[in-house]
């Protein structure tokens, strides 16, 4: 019986590892990306910074907010793919 090729196998566990750290990080920046845009978004509606016009209070948090969360979702799923792509033989 032959051994398996140690190389092949840190190779992957070390993908693995990588995938995962990027999966964790790119869910938090997501995460708390999104927590901070709709609580600056409220108070942009509601509080004292409410300039009463909604389609520019909509742009701005957009623009602020969704390029962040853009890039956690992205890294997240990155971070899935190279999980994945490890995984296979």
């Amino acid at each position: 019986m032959s051994e398996p090729d140690r190389s092949t196998a840190v190779g992957a566990a070390v993908l693995r590892f990588f995938g995962a750290a990027l999966m964790a990080i790119g869910g938090l920046i997501a995460i708390l990306s999104g927590l901070c845009t709709a609580w600056v978004g409220l108070q942009f509606l509601t509080g004292d910074m409410a300039g009463g016009n909604f389609g520019q209070t909509l742009g701005l948090v957009a623009v602020f907010g969704g390029i962040p969360i853009a890039v956690g979702v992205g890294l997240y799923f990155l971070g899935r793919w190279i999980g994945r792509k490890a995984e296979r033989p």
